[in-house]
Formats: C-alpha cells, sequence, structure tokens
C-alpha cells in the first residue's frame, strides 16, 4: 500500500480501479433487478436481451478492472505510467477515424432516443456504463501517440463529455414534433404565453380587454420572436425553443475561453461543450445567460461609454426576464473586475479601478431594478386596444424544508445534488488560486461572499413549494461559478500536464469536474416522439365537433392545450383566458381563496359549456410519489371542485385529454364540493 502512496500513477490507478468496481457491483444489482422484473412481471420475452445486454457490460468491465489490478501490483513505485496507442488504429487515416467516432457517438444517441415498449436499455446505469466504453473506445482511436496516464485519463474524461454533449443534442433537438398535443406538462400553455407578445392576432377576441399571462416579460419576448412569423407551426416552435436550451451557454463558454485564449480555437470548442454541460444541470432559462454574456463582453471592451451601455443591455435583460435576477448582474461586474486586479486592492494606484468598479456596480444595480419602477414588475403593452399584461410569478407559497435532503421529488435531495454538481469546481478554483494567481485576501473573502449569498438564495427558491425537483433554481450561482471559474481553469496548459507541480489530486479534481456533470445528462429520458397521425386527426375532429355543438351554449374554456388555438388546429373560437392551468397550480399553492371562489362561482352558474382540460385523477397520492403535495393540493382545489360541477363526456388517456360538460344538477361530497355559504378553507 505504501507504494501506491508513494507512485501519483499508482494512486490515479488505483481510484479508476475502485469506480470501475463500483460500476460493476451497480451494473449486477441493476441487471439483477431488471431481469428478475422480467420474470415476476410476466415480461420473460424481454429477459434473454436484458441478461445479454448486462453479460456484455459485466465483462467488459470486468476486464478493465482486472486489468487496472494488474498494473496495479506490477507497476513499480514512482513510474510514469506510459499508453502507448493500437498501431494498426493509428494506421487508419484520421479523418477515417474522426468519421467512425461520429458514427459511433450519434448511433448509440439514436438507439437511446428510439421510444420502444418494455425499454430494457434506457436504464440509467446502463447508459452511463455503455458512454463509458464508447468513450474508451473513441479514445483508442483518437490517440495517435504515446502519452501519461494523466494526459490519457483527461482526453478519456474529455472525450465522455463529448459523447454525453452528442447525446444531450440528438435528444433536445429529437422534441422538435408536428404533434399537435403536449410533449410535458406545461408546453402547451407555455407557448401560449409567448404567442401573446407578437402573435396576438392568431386568436379571436369577443371585445377588447386585458389579456393575463403567467410569464415574465423578458422570456415572453425571447421565446416569442418566431410568432413575428405568420405561419409558425408548432414544429418551428419547438425547434426555437430546443435552440434557446442549448445555443446560449454554448456561445458564452466560447466567448469566455477564446477571449482567455485568443488563438485556442480547439479548447474554446471543447469549453463551450464544457459550459452546455455544466449549466444543463440546472438547467438554465436562455435569458439569464444572454445577459451574462453581455456582461462578460462588455469586461472586455476599452470604450467605457459601450462598456456602461452593455452592462445597463444585460442588467435589463436579467431584471425583465425573472425579479430574481435583478442583482446578480451587479455580482458579476463585481467580482469579474475585481479578480482581474493584481496584487493588493487598496493601493493608490488601485483607487481608479475601485472607483470605476463601484461605479459600473451601481449602474447595473439601478438598471437591473427597471422591472420594478415599470409599475412595480408589471409590464403593460397597449396595441389596438388590447392590453397584454404580464404578471410576475410571485406569490405567497410555504418552504418544504425536506426537499433539502433526499425525498421523492429529488432522489439526492437539493444539498447533495448541488454539491455534488459543484463540489470538484470549488476544490479546483481554491488550488488554481493559490497555484497559478497572486490574489489577495480581499479578492477571496468577496468572491466566496457572493457565493455564499447565490447559494442560500437558490436553496430558499429550491424549497419553496413547486420547486426542488431539479438544480435550475441555482441558476444564479451555476453561472456566477462557471465565469469565475473559467478565468482560471484558461491558465492551465493541458499539454503539460506531465509537470510535476500538477498534483494527482489536482488531476482528479480536473477528471471529476469534466465527468460529474455528465451524469446529470444520463438522467435525460426524452425519447424521439413518433405518432399516429390519424388518429392524431381523428381526437381533434372529436374536439371541433364538441366545440360546434356546444359553443352557442356557452363560453368554451382551455383550461390545458391551448396551443391548439394558437397554431389553427381550433379555429373561430373566442379566447377565454381565465383560468390558465399553470395559474391554477400557483394559486392552489399559494392557497388564494379569493381566486378560487369566482372559479367555483363560475362552474357553479356554468359559465362554460365546455372545458378542455388535462386528463388527470383527482385522488390524492402518497408522499412517496414525486411532488405528491402539489399534486394533492391541485386535486382538492381544482380538480375535485371541477369535478362537482362537470362532468367528462370524453377522455383520450394518450392525448392527455378530457372533456368536460356542465353536470344538470352539482355533486355534494362534503370536504371535496364548495358550498357557496362558506369558503374552502
Amino acid at each position: 500500500m505504501k507504494k501506491i502512496i508513494d507512485s501519483i500513477s499508482k494512486k490515479i490507478l488505483f481510484i479508476c480501479w475502485f469506480i470501475l468496481g463500483s460500476l460493476i457491483i451497480i451494473d449486477f444489482l441493476t441487471a439483477f433487478r431488471v431481469f428478475i422484473y422480467d420474470i415476476v412481471g410476466n415480461y420473460s420475452f424481454e429477459a434473454p436481451r436484458r441478461f445479454a445486454l448486462f453479460l456484455i457490460v459485466f465483462f467488459v468491465f470486468i476486464f478493465l478492472w482486472l486489468f487496472l489490478l494488474n498494473r496495479l501490483i506490477n507497476i513499480p513505485a514512482k513510474k510514469e505510467v506510459v499508453i502507448r496507442p493500437i498501431i494498426y488504429i493509428v494506421r487508419i487515416p484520421k479523418f477515417l477515424r474522426s468519421l467512425f467516432i461520429t458514427i459511433i457517438l450519434v448511433l448509440i444517441s439514436t438507439i437511446f432516443i428510439i421510444n420502444r415498449p418494455n425499454d430494457f436499455i434506457s436504464n440509467y446505469w446502463i447508459k452511463i456504463s455503455v458512454y463509458i466504453i464508447a468513450s474508451l473506445l473513441i479514445t483508442c482511436l483518437y490517440l495517435d501517440q504515446k502519452t501519461n496516464l494523466k494526459e490519457y485519463l483527461i482526453t478519456t474524461s474529455i472525450l465522455l463529455m463529448f459523447s454525453s454533449f452528442v447525446f444531450l443534442i440528438v435528444t433536445i433537438f429529437s422534441q422538435v414534433s408536428s404533434y399537435p398535443f403536449l410533449l410535458y406538462w406545461s408546453e402547451g400553455n407555455r407557448f401560449w404565453d409567448y404567442s401573446l407578445a407578437f402573435g396576438k392576432s392568431r386568436y379571436l377576441f369577443l371585445e377588447p380587454r386585458n389579456i393575463f399571462a403567467y410569464i415574465e416579460p423578458g422570456r415572453q419576448l425571447l421565446w416569442g420572436l418566431p410568432f413575428l412569423i405568420r405561419d409558425l407551426s408548432i414544429s418551428g416552435m419547438r425547434l426555437w425553443n430546443s435552440i434557446l436550451w442549448v445555443f446560449p451557454s454554448i456561445l458564452l463558454g466560447f466567448f469566455v475561453s477564446i477571449f482567455e485564449n485568443r488563438k485556442d480555437i480547439f479548447k474554446a470548442f471543447f469549453t463551450a461543450i464544457w459550459f452546455f454541460i455544466f449549466l444543463y444541470q440546472g438547467p438554465i432559462y436562455a435569458p439569464l445567460l444572454i445577459s451574462a454574456l453581455i456582461i462578460y463582453l462588455a469586461l472586455k471592451i476599452d470604450n467605457k461609454f459601450i462598456v456602461i451601455a452593455l452592462i445597463i443591455l444585460g442588467s435589463i435583460i436579467a431584471s425583465v426576464s425573472r425579479w430574481t435576477w435583478a442583482y446578480v448582474p451587479c455580482v458579476w461586474v463585481s467580482i469579474l473586475f475585481i479578480l482581474k486586479i493584481k496584487g493588493p486592492i487598496f493601493r493608490k494606484n488601485n483607487l481608479n479601478n475601485l472607483l470605476w468598479i463601484f461605479f459600473i456596480s451601481a449602474i447595473s444595480l439601478i438598471s437591473g431594478q427597471i422591472n420594478r419602477i415599470i409599475d412595480m414588475g408589471t409590464t403593460v403593452f397597449n396595441n389596438n386596444a388590447l392590453n397584454i399584461i404580464q404578471i410576475p410569478s410571485i406569490s405567497k407559497q410555504p418552504l418544504l424544508l425536506e426537499r433539502l435532503f433526499p425525498n421523492s421529488t429529488f432522489t439526492l435531495g437539493i444539498l447533495i445534488g448541488i454539491l455534488f454538481a459543484v463540489l470538484p469546481i470549488l476544490l479546483l478554483i481554491f488550488f488554481l488560486s493559490k497555484q497559478e494567481f497572486k490574489n489577495n485576501i480581499f479578492q477571496y473573502v468577496y468572491t466566496a461572499l457572493m457565493l455564499i449569498i447565490l447559494f442560500i438564495i437558490g436553496c430558499i427558491a429550491s424549497i419553496k413549494i413547486g420547486g426542488g425537483s431539479n438544480l435550475h433554481n441555482f441558476d444564479m450561482f451555476l453561472v456566477t461559478l462557471a465565469l469565475i471559474f473559467s478565468t482560471v481553469i484558461n491558465k492551465i496548459h493541458f499539454d503539460q500536464l506531465h509537470n510535476k507541480t500538477y498534483s494527482s489530486l489536482f488531476i482528479i479534481l480536473i477528471i471529476l469536474a469534466l465527468v460529474l456533470p455528465v451524469l446529470f445528462v444520463f438522467q435525460n429520458s426524452q425519447k424521439l416522439f413518433l405518432y399516429d397521425g390519424e388518429k392524431v386527426n381523428s381526437v381533434i375532429k372529436d374536439i371541433e365537433n364538441e366545440i360546434v355543438k356546444r359553443k352557442d351554449r356557452g363560453e368554451i374554456l382551455f383550461i390545458d392545450q391551448r396551443q391548439l388555438l394558437t397554431f389553427g388546429y381550433i379555429k373561430n373560437i373566442p379566447l377565454v383566458d381565465d383560468y390558465e392551468k399553470k395559474l391554477l397550480m400557483d394559486k392552489s399553492l399559494s392557497s388564494d381563496y379569493k381566486y378560487f371562489d369566482k372559479f367555483y362561482y363560475d362552474l357553479y352558474k356554468k359559465r362554460f359549456s365546455l372545458i378542455i382540460n388535462e386528463n388527470s385523477s383527482p385522488s390524492l397520492i402518497d408522499s412517496e410519489y414525486s411532488f405528491s403535495i402539489e399534486n394533492n393540493l391541485y386535486s382538492y382545489r381544482v380538480l375535485q371542485p371541477l369535478l362537482c360541477f362537470y362532468e367528462p363526456i370524453e377522455t383520450y388517456p394518450d392525448e392527455g385529454i378530457q372533456l368536460l360538460i356542465p353536470r344538470e344538477k352539482p355533486l355534494k361530497i362534503i370536504g371535496q364540493c364548495p358550498a357557496f355559504s362558506d369558503k374552502l378553507k
């Protein structure tokens, strides 16, 4: 054991050996569980396939595990491990090897996104295992000269990161579909929200009135840009949605890297990929990333007037996109400028720099309050006597402290999840700041203080009811951390990793920083969506027939599926903007009794002759299910009262649609159906 400790190479090999051993155990347990499930669940047809896949993965990992164990035993202490390329592979022309790598990655990603019954290969750990094996194979194709162990492992980690990037791109753009119904819970009504900025001509209004869209102006304007195209289809909107989830983070990473290494396009490309994968752990909405990009570009410009203009622009974009983002551009400006100062910060020759930092930080802070200045956070657009009012997502909702720890909504829990995502980055920043830079204590303290504040904000936002299923409420913290990390990591020369000043701990942290975000990527379970066009058209025809039959008896309410109006699948129906699904959910979580009194009264008076809603059960669920508290509140405040006054006439489970009409007599179920002599409390 002492010899292992004395050898950097052996320490790294030992860690790899241990990780592979852990994966072998996990894969064995996973395969055992799904194999037994096949037999017990009477899916014996799939059992041989699952078992065959398990054997392939298991024996590959066993071989690698035994190979590393042999190297650990036979390599003398303090001897550098050298990895030599396979001579037969080196003889293959480089462009052909690159083609093989591309084919391997696209083929594997395509296999994983195909939607199939009794899917036996999309298990989380199986996906990770397959991509690790693929990355090792790709590394063999990539290497054309001998290298040391440290460079080899980092190369393999980078290629694993690139493999996950291809997987993520394929899965995200697989959602570009002409399917007219929802692909996820809020998709259709989100598209309706976006359309109100530039596409209000798509709707029929009985009279001019205020239309309430439950979204912030910045997000609405950005996502609503495609509605400037008159004939925009739902597939075009989904394409734009996919673009906004991919390219802002890639552009941010590319420009951050290219400004630090102006001639190294290759490094900038992989930095952009790392940015995308790291920030997708949130994931992060595009307006915040665009704001960060504008702020970062401002810091690289010498003209102070342009700097001020860009900082104002970036701050306003963040502010109008989400009120909690109003302050973070000021944080970015101050941190990035302070980190540029060399030597003791409080010296006479730094006075002008400090005054400039204070001035532009104040400009950013004031600009970030623009959304509050304009009617206390409400932006009103007046056009053709039609007012579109975007109401910010602010409500008084309880905090669920249990979401901080492992729970049914987020398996890891918020604290473990965020530490898992960022701990290697934090340690690398500390490591590099000590070895590569000579910063003073003020820079350390100020940067750490800002990160702690943003971390606390992320924790509070994540435990608010309705949140906590992922790390997207740590958006400000993650973007700030990525910007800080990128300014220091680009100083590292990866072609000099044989230099002994880089310890094994540093190499391990680099590998973890590259690999750990990948583990979040493979949680993505989106599939290529294929649908029966004839069946879909039949469902739309049925909905149209019911609308035509009942539109003269009252209003038609789309609680859900409003994209059918947005993209013209259902035509010539006046828009009723009341009681939209996301807003009903928010009011349920904040217990807005006054809002529901009006909702129940409209149901009682049979205001709507037909209601189009999602197909969901009004029954309460146990706490072992994801979002059980939110589901139960929504069922109690919306679905159960709805079924007291309205009854389903048609349900389409595959499309997630239910059509409801008024009951002749309301149900009277104590504790479920509201009575108008009392408020529901």
